[in-house]
């Protein structure tokens, strides 16, 4: 919600806040309860034997962070660049569409799949990631054989705005926002419901995943996906992070289960010190300490956090 001159609650925020919740909250629940092992693969999105700082949807939560500090700033122009990126930002970014596409994969009895979205090979033999739009229009079409209906998008999604905006097509004319291909000219009202738009619905998802993960608080024993294993006793188990929420599964054998020759597996996103924590049997890991050091760190001249980090690495190596 932008301030200054801007609406605090801009009629379009409000609107797409509850349109989004009505639609993007029944797809998590039916998902949740049609299959709890991959929903939980959903949300922790592991895609291999991935380290630490490969998640692009943090990116994102960081700029949509920064963006509630920088607004603060009485630049009005410099708001209104800040916040047509970050629209930009929003209708491009992958992980959401990749979400929403694994949720309904569940739906159709389908596994979590490390992307829904291959490339496409144009008439030269020249491959590319596919356009937000060809994938909001699958994700809709999907949508609708379950009776859920994410036309909530149609209100904010503007593709030569979005356009212009990554290839600095565009100049602010207060306050009017002004493209040059094709020459169109936004009035403070087109343009401002477009950006509270995409905010509101990437607050929404952000809220649902949040709530999701974190309705996690102790560890529970679930069902595998058929097919996952031949054994038919085969169950996992949660991994929680305290103040967190869900941040991984494991298998759920007994010491006496793996002499006898039951096969563990282990799946999550774990911080380099949570690893040894896990092989040790934990189930319910502390809360995140690298977060609670960066939160100390930035208010710290960087000589004297560069020394913390170093004691700090050797201290949970």
């Amino acid at each position: 919600m932008l301030v200054g001159k801007f609406p605090v609650t801009h009629p379009q925020y409000q609107r797409t806040l509850i349109d989004a919740l009505n639609a993007l909250d029944p797809l998590f629940s039916r998902a949740q309860k049609h299959s709890e092992f991959e929903f939980i693969c959903t949300l922790i999105r592991v895609r291999g034997t991935q380290s630490v700082g490969w998640d692009p949807h943090d990116t994102l939560r960081d700029v949509y962070n920064a963006f509630q500090k920088f607004k603060r700033t009485r630049n009005e122009r410099h708001v209104i660049h800040f916040a047509l990126f970050l629209y930009g930002l929003t209708l491009e970014a992958s992980e959401p569409y990749e979400t929403m596409a694994n949720l309904l994969n569940i739906l159709e009895g389908e596994r979590f799949h490390h992307t829904n979205f291959p490339d496409v090979v144009d008439a030269h033999g020249r491959s590319g990631p596919q356009h937000p739009l060809t994938k909001l229009d699958q994700l809709k079409s999907r949508a609708r054989r379950f009776g859920l209906d994410l036309r909530f998008f149609d209100e904010f999604i503007d593709n030569k705005l979005r356009n212009a905006i990554f290839h600095s097509d565009y100049t602010i004319y207060w306050p009017v926002v002004r493209i040059l291909n094709p020459m169109k000219e936004y009035t403070h009202d087109e343009w401002s419901r477009l950006v509270n738009g995409a905010q509101a619905y990437y607050e929404v998802f952000e809220y649902l995943l949040k709530s999701y993960i974190g309705g996690y608080t102790k560890p529970k024993v679930i069902e595998v996906y058929p097919g996952f294993s031949e054994d038919p006793d085969e169950k996992a188990v949660t991994i929680i992070r305290k103040r967190h929420g869900v941040i991984g599964l494991k298998d759920n054998w007994t010491r006496e289960d793996l002499k006898a020759g039951k096969i563990p597996f282990c799946l999550g996103r774990f911080l380099p010190y949570e690893v040894k924590m896990v092989k040790s049997g934990q189930l319910v890991l502390p809360a995140d300490r690298i977060a609670r050091l960066n939160r100390v760190l930035i208010h710290l001249p960087r000589p004297i956090a560069r020394r913390l980090v170093k004691r700090f690495s050797r201290y949970v190596g």
